[in-house]
């Protein structure tokens, strides 16, 4: 009779535990945990990233190099133009800005232009570096004396602007 009632109590009572997981699974179950808080983590902070893009560190910068290869006095003057726009929206002290010219382009900064040298000279006592291709001067029989005044000579123009990417530079050609 004992054994009856043993199987009554047993028949009523909750069912038998479940057997806990295996060190495996927890291993697995925790695996997953730390992979989904990684990814999360990483989605925050390339956020952040974005969000802060084009904004410089608290301090730095902006830097913007201007790559001019065109020979048109409405397109030179549109350069300058934007040149001094950049410069009004940072402010002189926020920015950093390389105008450089080769090709047709180097016309912007030669003295013989008389109706862009003051404007030229005058934008870079502001800040802004105007530099012109030693290739194209020599193609064109040109020399550092050809050029208004404070104007650099570079090696190559377009190497100059490669140079000022890698460095981090903003690009700016206008178009059209």
């Amino acid at each position: 009779m004992m054994t009856t009632t043993a199987l009554a109590n047993s028949s009523t009572s909750s069912p038998p535990p479940k057997p806990r997981p295996g060190r495996a699974m927890r291993w697995a179950r925790g695996g997953a945990l730390l992979a989904g808080a990684l990814l999360v983590g990483v989605a925050a902070a390339r956020a952040g990233e974005r969000a802060s893009a084009g904004t410089p560190a608290r301090g730095a910068k902006h830097r913007v190099v201007f790559h001019v290869n065109v020979d048109q006095d409405e397109r030179w003057q549109e350069v300058l133009n934007n040149v001094e726009n950049v410069q009004r929206a940072f402010g002189p002290e926020g920015v950093e800005i390389e105008v450089v010219t080769h090709g047709a382009g180097v016309g912007l900064v030669q003295s013989r232009n008389a109706s862009l040298r003051e404007r030229v000279e005058r934008i870079s006592k502001t800040g802004p570096v105007f530099a012109a291709c030693s290739n194209t001067l020599k193609k064109n029989e040109l020399t550092s004396a050809d050029l208004d005044t404070g104007v650099k000579v570079v090696d190559s123009g377009l190497a100059e602007v490669i140079r000022r990417q890698e460095e981090g530079w903003t690009y700016v050609k206008l178009s059209r």
